[in-house]
């Protein structure tokens, strides 16, 4: 697959019932019991949805997402999570995905963008390291006990 077969854009309100059925069969096959739950994905519609990508290839399938939220009264941008489909990983699509959400932020008096990452999962630490994220410190039990996280930082002003 390449870039110019797929397409990120904002989540569409109008395709959300449909849409929610997808974006929770990707984050069960990704994320297994950790993964969000179809109410999160309803609500999170609604309060971040200026910030809630979906990638879809040809066909319209979502492949991928990453949900983002802005906290404005610290002028900082969260990327909460993004999942883009096993078999098509190492293709750049979750490049492409930080890049928009980030192009997102620079029209909004945002000054710098946080992630936390599971430690373990370098692929995600050295794909954020690329796009200009510095580890910070390590979270201990930051989803919880033996949960523990990096939490990382991209300045952008």
């Amino acid at each position: 697959m390449q870039k110019e077969e797929i397409v990120i854009e904002l989540l569409d309100m109008k395709r959300l019932k449909h849409d929610i059925e997808k974006l929770c069969k990707l984050e069960r096959e990704i994320f297994g019991i950790d993964g969000y739950p179809r109410y999160f994905f309803r609500q999170s519609a609604e309060l971040f949805g200026d910030t809630f990508l979906v990638c879809r290839d040809a066909d319209k399938n979502i492949i991928g997402y990453l949900l983002g939220a802005v906290k404005h009264e610290k002028k900082e941008g969260w990327l909460l999570s993004m999942c883009v489909d096993e078999s098509l990983r190492k293709k750049g699509i979750g490049s492409v995905l930080i890049s928009k959400f980030l192009d997102l932020l620079k029209s909004r008096p945002v000054h710098a963008v946080f992630a936390t990452v599971d430690p373990l999962n370098l692929a995600t630490v050295n794909l954020y390291s690329k796009h200009g994220f510095k580890i910070q410190k390590l979270e201990q039990d930051y989803h919880g006990i033996g949960y523990h996280r990096y939490l990382m930082k991209k300045n952008l002003a």
